[in-house]
């Protein structure tokens, strides 16, 4: 039988014994093994934050909660199907996205790419290239030969000279040998190298006496005495100036072109577009 609530009003004797009963009640309750009681926990779930990078586009960045703790670089999946790179804590409670697995992308790792180049080592050599006076096609040199002191791979050495060997003056490669038109040795060719790579062309020459460099318009006349432009061309091109596909540089590695425009010159208009006389 349950006792009855504490009522206002009570006589002392009456509450003395509301007291003594409640008393034997717990006594009973114990002694029985326990009174059916009703407990109610409330439990907080307790978030780590973190940024995490795109695996797929590193740009895109998004907030990550987790109830695992993470390390800076693991690479997990989150509920939106992405991988992400985990590159910081974040202060909640705002998200985006929520941990799911870092064993998945272990499978498929962020993309890396990793470039290896291999670059065959230098030889020095004073045997392979003629170092002879005189024009390119001046003809043989004498004997003894003099030899340029320069390095290159062993594969060019042995099939000198082939386009597109470098050859170089130091045996760290930082310098080119020099831009020219050399003697075979041979008397019969010529070897051509344009910032230290042989070519199958001469490289070009310096010219400050072939261009007219003067202001006005195209058809206007130009002052006497003519001031020239400082340019790079080749030999056959400054012979004929100016010749339609002739190629006009600003230096002599052929690298920058003469700016597109129209220039005077002394019968007409020179017409160049990205270096090239059209």
């Amino acid at each position: 039988m349950a006792i009855p609530s504490r009522q206002i009003g009570w006589s002392t004797k009456a509450n003395l014994l509301w007291q003594i009963s409640k008393q034997l009640e717990r006594l009973t309750c114990v002694t029985a093994g326990g009174c059916n009681t009703t407990t109610t926990t409330t439990t907080t779930i307790s978030y780590y934050y973190y940024s995490g990078d795109n695996c797929i586009s590193p740009l895109f960045s998004q907030i990550i909660r987790t109830t695992v703790s993470l390390s800076i670089g693991d690479v997990v999946l989150t509920d939106d199907g992405a991988c992400y790179t985990i590159n910081s804590t974040y202060v909640g409670p705002d998200y985006s996205v929520e941990y799911v697995s870092t064993e998945t992308c272990f499978v498929d790792p962020c993309p890396t790419t990793t470039t290896t180049t291999t670059t065959a080592p230098l030889v020095n050599t004073n045997s392979t290239f003629v170092d002879c006076p005189g024009a390119c096609d001046a003809g043989p040199c004498s004997q003894p030969y003099d030899y340029f002191d320069v390095w290159m791979t062993q594969e060019c050495i042995d099939t000198f000279p082939t386009v597109g060997c470098v050859i170089w003056l130091d045996d760290k490669a930082t310098i080119p040998f020099p831009n020219g038109s050399y003697n075979d040795g041979t008397g019969l060719g010529c070897i051509y190298i344009t910032n230290g790579t042989i070519t199958s062309t001469p490289p070009p020459v310096f010219t400050d006496t072939t261009f007219i460099n003067c202001p006005g318009s195209c058809f206007i006349g130009c002052v006497v005495p003519y001031n020239y432009y400082s340019v790079y061309m080749s030999q056959a091109c400054i012979d004929a100036w100016p010749t339609s596909g002739c190629e006009v540089w600003l230096d002599a590695n052929a690298t920058e072109p003469f700016p597109t425009g129209s220039y005077p010159g002394l019968t007409g208009c020179i017409e160049i577009e990205n270096g090239v006389v059209i």
